[in-house]
């Protein structure tokens, strides 16, 4: 008991792996066999019973404040042992300082990446429906352009088929006057403005500009193309581009079918071509 009076006057630290510790204890008088008890405040403030074994064993005590506290059945005296067992690396407030700042870092870096995912998926998103947009007015003008396209088309092929009719009208008067005799001078002004009215440029103005906004650079890179043809050599081209029948054809430039396949023949050898080629089929693609 005096050895744990020296002791009590200091307080001894044990780490936290040394996980069992002995007190051994005796009394004084060595004269008569003495019991003891002890109490370890921190863990059980109640005293043991009394036990004749000189020592005392505590294993796997939790981190903590302690104090061994014995008495003999010799003496009213109390002898103490202050003692603390620190906590392992695991428990301590550093380490529960570092983890917290870790895992807090941890979680800002994940809301920071979860932020920046949104932020891309928002940004993706936009671009997407920017881009359907895009389509969507991509496709409405390319459908916008068709309608146009057919609309200009179908009056083009209207004011074309309107032109052979009056035609074809002029060359049977034409025709028709032709057989009332030479002699007569009303007769022969008449033929002459029917002549006139045939090979007006007016009509032919119309139908270009009507042709232009069809077929678009036809006619200009014809020119560029075959510089040698003549304007009527265009006509020609033109009318066959819109696939035209020598039978129609004739009547737009006011002569016979027999002139039509004349004229075709000379439009073929100035574009060179082999006797092979089909002169519509190449203009088709032309």
């Amino acid at each position: 008991l005096s050895s744990l009076r020296q002791d009590a006057q200091r307080q001894h630290t044990l780490e936290a792996d040394e996980q069992k510790i002995i007190f051994y204890f005796s009394a004084l008088r060595f004269d008569q066999r003495a019991a003891y008890r002890w109490r370890l405040s921190g863990l059980n403030d109640l005293w043991s019973a009394w036990q004749d074994q000189p020592f005392q064993e505590f294993s796997f005590l939790p981190p903590g404040q302690y104090r061994f506290e014995l008495q003999s059945d010799q003496s009213s005296q109390t002898a103490q042992f202050e003692f603390i067992i620190r906590p392992p690396w695991y428990q301590t407030w550093q380490f529960r300082l570092i983890t917290g700042l870790l895992m807090a870092a941890v979680l800002i870096l994940l809301q920071v990446r979860h932020r920046r995912v949104l932020q891309a998926r928002h940004r993706r998103a936009l671009l997407e429906r920017e881009r359907q947009l895009q389509q969507q007015l991509i496709r409405e003008r390319n459908e916008q352009l068709q309608e146009d396209v057919l609309k200009k088309a179908k009056d083009l092929a209207n004011s074309t088929m309107q032109l052979i009719r009056k035609n074809e009208v002029l060359l049977e008067i034409r025709q028709r006057v032709s057989a009332l005799g030479r002699d007569n001078h009303q007769v022969q002004q008449l033929k002459h403005l029917l002549e006139q009215e045939l090979s007006s440029e007016n009509d032919w103005a119309v139908f270009e500009e009507n042709f232009n906004s069809v077929h678009e650079a036809f006619l200009k890179k014809m020119k560029t193309s075959y510089p040698e043809l003549t304007p009527g050599d265009l006509r020609l081209a033109a009318y066959l581009k819109m696939n035209l029948s020598s039978k129609e054809i004739a009547p737009l430039m006011g002569i016979s079918i027999r002139g039509l396949e004349n004229k075709r023949y000379r439009l073929r050898k100035k574009m060179q071509l082999d006797s092979d080629d089909n002169l519509v089929a190449f203009l088709l693609e032309f």
